[in-house]
């Protein structure tokens, strides 16, 4: 309820993201900074729950970063860790993703590393699973966990050159990770600079031009360089 929700945001306190259950995309999500947003959002989030409710969670202004990690139950392997340039908070479909991270410290680094392994091992992940992560400092937050492949599978295939579906097919009809090869861990960071950025049908759809939780981008594209310049240079060349 709108009286349930004031209060939740008085114990954490602003800026809080409004979302409502079981939606795909980020439907109906906002990040909320007072009383007056939260109550203006509260009823689209309503709206959209459709009956399952509408969730209320404190909102860390930190850096967003993604995995796509193999696992065959016990063993994982990250074939490189994503930053995603914009701050948390954007959907990770419509955030620039760069390869390699440029922020993390190396503390944060092993903590997302072992969190990844501790996650596939409680999860029992055989295949490819995408796993979200909040980076603010060396604190390190899992934001959500998706047994499937994520739209950065290709893009994490063609920057690393690990054949990610290949060795998760194989995992998933019952070979072991180490019958690959000596994959654990995190691979090492590519030599080279890649950017994923998205793609906005802007002129054939009516959307709002500003970028937040709910997705609205309707493909990518690709650049890689010999550093993040070079690499957005070419990125926003080919939109």
């Amino acid at each position: 309820s709108r009286e349930q929700a004031l209060q939740a945001c008085r114990i954490i306190h602003f800026p809080v993201v409004v979302r409502p259950s079981y939606v795909l995309g980020g439907r109906g999500m906002a990040i909320v900074q007072d009383e007056t947003e939260l109550l203006r959002f509260f009823d689209e989030a309503t709206e959209e729950a459709r009956g399952h409710g509408v969730l209320v969670d404190k909102y860390i202004l930190a850096t967003e970063v993604e995995v796509d990690v193999v696992s065959d139950g016990v063993d994982s392997y990250i074939p490189v860790i994503l930053e995603h340039i914009e701050r948390a908070g954007v959907h990770s479909g419509d955030s620039i993703a760069q390869i390699p991270p440029r922020t993390l410290s190396p503390a944060a680094k092993a903590k997302i590393t072992r969190y990844t392994h501790a996650l596939c091992r409680a999860l029992q992940i055989r295949g490819i699973a995408n796993i979200q992560y909040i980076v603010d400092g060396d604190t390190v937050y899992c934001l959500e966990v998706n047994p499937r492949a994520s739209r950065t599978v290709p893009f994490v295939t063609k920057v690393t050159g690990f054949p990610m579906v290949h060795v998760a097919t194989g995992v998933s009809l019952g070979r072991s990770l180490k019958s690959y090869g000596p994959f654990s861990g995190c691979g090492p960071e590519p030599t080279v600079c890649a950017v994923k950025m998205p793609v906005f049908s802007w002129a054939k759809m009516r959307v709002d031009p500003v970028v937040g939780p709910e997705m609205k981008s309707t493909g990518e594209v690709m650049g890689i360089g010999a550093d993040l310049e070079e690499a957005l240079q070419k990125s926003f060349l080919s939109l």
